[in-house]
């Protein structure tokens, strides 16, 4: 992985808080929430590897470096093992997040899984710490999931979630929905995720905003069309086909997220048309021209976004249980996007709205509270008895 250009650091630390899964674990004075277990485990989650009730309870967890492979595709990883035998497995993704899996708040969430009896496992997506998601991290979440299957030592048979945070709730749903893998998982949990790519690509390109349910609250744009769609070239321009086009656009994106509001030189003049198709889509500010240029796009571009893009499924084939959470103030992913699919999601599905939560930084608000321990009972309900 490249290091970060050091101009704008203050920027990406800050738009990190608000993309990554940091920002979930956000610390705060957490109140004695009750005696119950949903109750000890969102105390645990919030204490952020502080002292908690449940902490000192709990017996040792034991948490160890893995590896397996696929073919063609080898895998690091963090599994996270509960003291007792688990009575649920979890897979954890990160977001776009340039510690990966060792940031300090996702493993804190990871243990607190542990010590609610899931079997945690976290992988390390090299893409992700590259600050983008493309269609191969669907097989990645594949192959996560047969490793808690039939890994060494593990061969788990129990129920199978699957957690997204941010951009990674794409892949997560996409490999539920796979058909190689659907009959595998019992739930989905995605915090601050999206539903249709295509209003997030019109959003953060033109900046205008699309509609928004009355219940979401719509919320102001924080600097989306300046830096997010730069999310939007970096998935796309692996499908690039011209070796130098993908490294001048790629290099430009990155330091787009990450130099705050310093002029840049001018964008990269590409020899493809693919990649002029690409650039033309980002540059456009008119919401009108956003399903032409999409047309516009090379095929392969074209597929590698659809294969990220739940609206663009049948979700009439799934079969896990989905739990989405989401900030009605999000700036990021607008609460639009996980109202939209809890209503097109089939089957059981709960939507929880949080105030206090922005994107993934939660700073709990009155209310909040009690939403947040029903979804924690929501996912302890999962498990085995």
């Amino acid at each position: 992985m490249k290091a970060l250009p050091a101009q704008g650091l203050s920027f990406f630390r800050k738009t990190c808080a608000l993309l990554l899964v940091g920002g979930v674990l956000a610390g705060c004075a957490t109140p004695r929430l009750g005696d119950d277990e949903a109750a000890l485990v969102l105390e645990d989650v919030l204490a952020r590897g502080g002292a908690s009730r449940l902490g000192a309870r709990a017996a040792d967890l034991d948490m160890q470096a893995v590896e397996f492979s696929e073919p063609g595709r080898s895998y690091r990883a963090d599994l996270y093992r509960p003291a007792l035998p688990p009575r649920g497995a979890l897979v954890l993704l990160a977001g776009l997040n340039s510690q990966g899996h060792a940031d300090p708040r996702l493993v804190s969430l990871a243990r607190s899984m542990a010590r609610a009896g899931f079997l945690s496992l976290v992988p390390d997506l090299p893409q992700s710490r590259d600050l983008y998601l493309t269609r191969d991290n669907v097989g990645d979440v594949i192959a996560a999931v047969r490793y808690l299957r039939n890994g060494d030592g593990l061969a788990y048979g129990g129920p199978i979630g699957l957690g997204g945070i941010s951009f990674a709730s794409g892949p997560v749903l996409m490999a539920a929905l796979d058909p190689a893998l659907r009959r595998d998982i019992d739930f989905v949990v995605n915090v601050g995720g999206y539903y249709d790519l295509r209003n997030l690509v019109s959003l953060y390109t033109t900046g205008a905003p699309y509609a928004v349910p009355a219940q979401a609250n719509a919320s102001p744009l924080v600097e989306r069309s300046s830096y997010l769609k730069w999310v939007i070239a970096l998935a796309s321009v692996d499908r690039l086909e011209s070796a130098a086009d993908r490294d001048a656009i790629r290099d430009y994106a990155r330091r787009r997220l990450t130099a705050s509001h310093r002029l840049l030189d001018r964008p990269p003049q590409p020899a493809g048309e693919d990649a002029r198709a690409l650039l033309a889509l980002l540059a456009n500010t008119d919401p009108g021209q956003v399903p032409a240029l999409l047309a516009r796009l090379s095929p392969a571009v074209r597929d590698n976004l659809a294969a990220l893009d739940p609206a663009q499924q049948d979700l009439r084939q799934l079969r896990a249980r989905v739990y989405l959470i989401h900030g009605r103030g999000d700036r990021i992913i607008p609460p639009a996007e996980s109202i939209a699919l809890a209503r097109a999601l089939p089957g059981q599905s709960r939507l929880f709205l949080l105030e206090g939560l922005e994107h993934v930084n939660f700073a709990p608000r009155a209310g909040d509270y009690d939403t947040m321990l029903e979804a924690v009972r929501v996912l302890l309900a999962q498990r085995r008895p």
